[in-house]
């Protein structure tokens, strides 16, 4: 373990293994770094038995626990999938807030989320185990491409549209919005594409013309797509979304394969599965009369009651007794 001060002045950093304890948090998918920064100065992160502070770095052999508890640090394949927030969820990982994304989500390993959408907006937003995919699409000089379909609450003039593409300055104290793709596609319903994730800034665009958003729906992060994923859902990635995803990011291919883990249940290799769940066999499929004139007959079944040549029977002949399939039927 290693404090902040020992790392930060014109000495290089000897230990190339040592890690700020809040990206380590996200690295192993637990938390986002403001959460872990939060978690710290509470008192509720300790390092080798002792309370942690901000801007300490850990290395492999430094035993991490929160509220008493270890975490067991473990390398795993990355996984990021793809949600459909509905209006009510609110977009945090802590277990005290109500209707928070990961109880919602309810994925079996602990996912982050990246970016936030707020409680009264709808849409994709996306959840990973690996830190660096969190940092890479959050990254503000990338300008990665976020789509919105956004309704407001009166209808927008054209002079407006143009203001909002043009930028605006939404009392953040950052100035003006960057320049931003302003679709219209109905009196009061709009497309919007924007590089920059300020909060609440769609929201804050409509009220500095005069106006009011009903509804927001965010609908592609990047080249990722909702696409017809229902409300309350959640999907894997494909592996083609992987692959662009980390050539977009920069990011170096994992080992392994990219495609979405196999989450469905396995029995294991003793499990004895009882007969009458065995799914019924196929039906042979059979011609209703044989076929008529010369030439070869169809392939898909032979003709009921045919001998083994596969011919049918002359007038007044069926198939014997003793070739005839199954249990004879009784007679009342």
């Amino acid at each position: 373990m290693s404090s902040s001060d020992d790392r930060h002045g014109d000495t290089p950093n000897p230990d190339p293994d040592l890690t700020r304890l809040n990206r380590w948090f996200t690295d192993q998918g637990i938390c986002s770094r403001r959460e872990a920064d939060r978690w710290i100065e509470t008192g509720r992160v300790t390092i080798n038995g002792k309370k942690a502070e901000l801007g300490t770095k850990v290395g492999p052999s430094d035993r991490i626990a929160v509220d008493g508890k270890i975490i067991v640090p473990a390398d795993r394949r990355p996984v990021v999938i793809a949600y459909n927030k509905p209006v009510g969820v609110e977009s945090t990982s802590d277990p005290k807030v109500p209707n928070n994304l990961i109880d919602a989500v309810a994925y079996p390993e602990r996912l982050v989320h990246i970016g936030r959408l707020d409680v009264m907006s709808e849409g994709l937003i996306l959840l990973t185990n690996r830190g660096e995919i969190v940092n890479g699409i959050l990254r503000s000089e990338f300008e990665h491409e976020k789509e919105y379909v956004v309704e407001l609450s009166t209808p927008v003039s054209d002079e407006e549209i143009m203001r909002m593409a043009r930028g605006l300055d939404i009392g953040d104290g950052r100035g003006r919005t960057k320049p931003c793709v302003v679709e219209r596609l109905g009196a009061a319903r709009l497309r919007m594409v924007l590089t920059e994730g300020r909060n609440r800034q769609i929201r804050k665009m409509a009220e500095a013309i005069g106006n009011h958003v009903r509804r927001l729906e965010r609908q592609r992060i990047m080249h990722i797509r909702l696409a017809d994923l229902p409300r309350g859902k959640w999907r894997h990635l494909s592996a083609d979304e992987m692959r662009d995803l980390f050539l977009a990011l920069g990011l170096e291919r994992p080992k392994g394969s990219l495609r979405p883990p196999d989450t469905r249940p396995t029995l294991p290799r003793n499990t004895v599965v009882p007969v009458d769940t065995m799914p019924e066999p196929r039906a042979r499929r059979m011609f209703s009369a044989p076929r008529s004139g010369p030439g070869p007959r169809p392939s898909g079944g032979a003709h009921p009651g045919a001998d083994r040549g596969g011919r049918p029977p002359r007038a007044g002949q069926g198939a014997s007794p003793a070739k005839r399939r199954g249990p004879p039927s009784s007679r009342s």
